[in-house]
């Protein structure tokens, strides 16, 4: 039984894009190009801003669409299952962004605002396959070279939507204060099939020769809603500008999930003068629990204003998370026969763990014509993933990077008659030079179950947008 087991841990998970960093979307204290993301500025020509309490410094009627953003991403991991077999995610996609609006009452001093966001998080597909000539058996019953045929494929799939109500009210001239209520749907779709197989050689001449297979299933779906509240302050003085949110966890409303694995392995052999093993684990359970959790942030920015320009500075720090289950199998018999009274609870739980991340970010204005106003900002984003905050460190996981990103935007707001208009361009890039092989089918054998020993490879991701944001005053 403890042989069961251990097969059951070496066959592999997804151990490996943006889906472990808080400041990925653009509506965050780093995002200073996209309307109303911003902690301490009363300019911003935005109608729904991220610390709430900035709307009662504009009392104004206005609606503002940020409009599609336009997008290429690449992820690619160089040796991603051996040597030239790279793992490459790429593609081009509309995203739809923002719709917000504001509404002054009781003549200005409250102002409450609504919006729909949506954030488009990650889009990994990727495939690979190994089909070669290789001594993969043991040359005691299977001697020589063999036909080994090996294949990797994996996605995930992640997105949220968002809407959002705000309410702020002016305590003095230079001090406001506000909140804002987002309701949170999130969903996540997670799958990663591998199989290896190898054609035993017996010396005989048919064509059908004995098989030794190793095939993995893991898939996850699933849907959580929350409300996540946000406090803020704000505070002006001449020139200078300060605000403060505070971002409280994810209170969960709803959440429903579905699992499916299979594991199946057949004549195999571990060691000489052994029987061959066989073994099938198999389970579909729908209608799971979920719970997916975000911790508390508190954000933190000052605004400067030279001549007809402003400097910007913000940062955000998030807690860490203690290890928890997002999902947790029933406790249903998974390897069969169900005789063997071995259950999937422990061993498909879809686990997650943060450690404390802090991001920072610089952004300018200038004036480029008595119209337009020039904007540039930089942000760092960096991963919350640590893999030593998991007491198994090998278990299932919902992501695919494990590296720092770097953000950049340049755009123009360009005011004309009761209406806005803000483009501006995006850029990303992140990596790492140890991430794990999920897969290794240059080194196959009855050992490692066919799937090879890990190494390490490089790991790179790259995003080019445009984004184009529309703001007018009703």
């Amino acid at each position: 039984m403890r042989i069961l087991l251990f097969l059951l841990g070496c066959i592999p998970v997804m151990v490996a894009a943006q889906d472990t960093h808080y400041w990925s979307s653009q509506f965050n204290p780093g995002g200073f190009v996209m309307p109303g993301a911003t902690v301490a500025d009363t300019r911003d020509s935005g109608v729904f801003f991220f610390n709430p309490a900035l709307l009662a410094f504009r009392p104004q009627r206005s609606i503002s669409v940020s409009g599609n953003i336009y997008q290429y991403a690449t992820l690619k991991i160089r040796e991603g299952t051996g040597v030239h077999k790279p793992l490459v995610s790429s593609g081009t996609g509309i995203y739809p962004s923002m719709l917000a609006g504001s509404v002054p009452i009781k003549r200005g001093r409250v102002v409450m605002a609504y919006g729909l966001l949506h954030h488009y998080i990650l889009s990994y597909k990727v495939t690979q396959r190994q089909d070669k000539h290789m001594d993969v058996l043991d040359n005691a019953y299977s001697p020589g070279s063999e036909t080994f045929i090996g294949q990797y494929a994996a996605q995930n799939l992640i997105n949220e939507t968002s809407g959002l109500l705000s309410a702020a009210v002016r305590l003095k001239p230079s001090l406001t204060a506000g909140i804002t209520l987002e309701g949170i749907m999130r969903k996540q779709f997670l799958d990663e099939e591998v199989s290896a197989r190898a054609l035993v050689n017996t010396g005989s001449t048919t064509d059908f020769l004995p098989l030794t297979n190793v095939e993995s299933v893991y898939r996850v779906e699933y849907t959580s809603i929350g409300v996540r509240p946000r406090l803020g302050l704000a505070y002006n003085r001449d020139r200078h500008h300060f605000g403060l949110t505070v971002s409280l966890p994810l209170l969960k409303l709803s959440g429903r999930g579905t699992l499916v694995s299979d594991n199946l392995v057949t004549n195999l052999v571990l060691g000489a003068g052994l029987s061959p093993l066989n073994l099938l684990a198999n389970t579909r359970q729908e209608k799971l629990h979920i719970r997916y959790k975000s911790p508390v942030s508190i954000a933190a920015g000052y605004t400067f204003d030279y001549g007809k320009g402003q400097l910007f500075a913000a940062a955000e720090w998030f807690a860490g998370l203690k290890e928890y289950a997002i999902l947790t199998p029933r406790n249903e018999y998974y390897i069969r026969p169900d005789t063997a009274q071995i259950s999937g609870e422990g061993l498909l739980t879809l686990r997650d763990a943060r450690r404390p991340v802090v991001n920072a970010a610089l952004g300018i204005t200038f004036p480029v014509t008595e119209r337009i106003q020039g904007y540039a900002a930089a942000r760092t984003d960096f991963t919350y993933t640590d893999r030593s905050r998991f007491s198994v460190p090998d278990g299932h996981t919902p992501y695919t990077s494990y590296w720092n990103n770097y953000h950049l935007q340049v755009g123009a707001n360009i005011r004309k008659k009761k209406m806005e208009v803000r483009p501006c361009l995006m850029f990303t890039y992140g990596g790492m030079n140890g991430y794990t092989q999920p897969v290794n089918f240059d080194t196959p054998n009855e050992s490692n179950l066919l799937l090879g020993e890990q190494g390490v490879s490089r790991a790179s991701y790259f995003v080019a947008g445009f984004q184009l944001s529309y703001i007018h005053a009703l």
